[in-house]
């Protein structure tokens, strides 16, 4: 017979006046790194550097959170792509990329 897993439900983040201290600070340097990206070095859609911001962003909330809490999956994303997918649509002008990634950040 074959086992399932338990999937784990996710539970409260422990937070604690430190805690807190310490995400406002991890939060306005992501914030400030954020500010700081230049929306110009994306050459197109789905652009790995884009990935990487992504990642970066839910790196810390997991930091300040922890990856298995209500909190991140709250407040975790998936994208920062705000243009909408047509499927046979063809291929979006560099400028409407660039402006829909400006969007999401």
């Amino acid at each position: 017979m074959v086992k399932k897993l338990a999937t784990q439900q996710p539970k409260p983040a422990e937070i604690t006046p430190e805690k807190i201290r310490n995400g406002i600070i991890k939060l306005i340097r992501r914030i400030n790194k954020l500010k700081e990206f230049d929306i110009s070095t994306i050459q197109e859609r789905w652009d790995p550097k884009i990935k990487a911001l992504t990642t970066k962003i839910n790196d810390t909330m997991a930091e300040i959170f922890g990856y298995e809490t209500i909190e991140y999956q709250k407040y975790s994303i998936s994208t920062l792509d705000t243009l909408p997918i047509i499927m046979g649509g063809g291929k979006d002008p560099l400028f409407k990329v660039q402006e829909g990634y400006k969007k999401g950040i």
